[in-house]
């Protein structure tokens, strides 16, 4: 994982236990894997990523705990159906960007572009 329960707890000041944080820590780590598309692990001793990786932790968590609500009502008969509110797999991954967004906006991990370099 890019960060501890103590560097959660005292840098990032989580309020997660840390039977979730080791719950959601390997989740995370594939979160942050794949949106920075890998390069994050050449950074693991950089406060940006492992603050990102509790971001991203805290998101996950914050998914799962997604309410459950109203899928369906009709007036007339009054018939109300409960249904699984849970956010799309869109909106999940919008979520988890917009966490670690503010910790990795300006290190280039999360570049999606091709850099080329050229030579004369």
């Amino acid at each position: 994982m890019y960060a501890t329960y103590t560097f959660y707890q005292n840098t990032y000041h989580g309020a997660l236990s840390e039977e979730e944080f080791l719950k959601y820590g390997p989740k995370a780590d594939y979160e942050l894997d794949a949106l920075t598309l890998d390069r994050a692990k050449d950074y693991t001793d950089r406060q940006q990523v492992q603050l990102a990786f509790c971001a991203c932790v805290d998101a996950l968590k914050e998914l799962e705990d997604a309410p459950q609500g109203v899928k369906s009502e009709k007036n007339d008969g009054l018939s109300v159906t409960y249904g699984d509110q849970s956010p799309s797999m869109q909106s999940k991954s919008i979520r988890i960007y917009d966490a670690v967004n503010p910790y990795l906006r300006g290190t280039g991990l999360l570049f999606r572009g091709i850099r080329r370099s050229f030579s004369c």
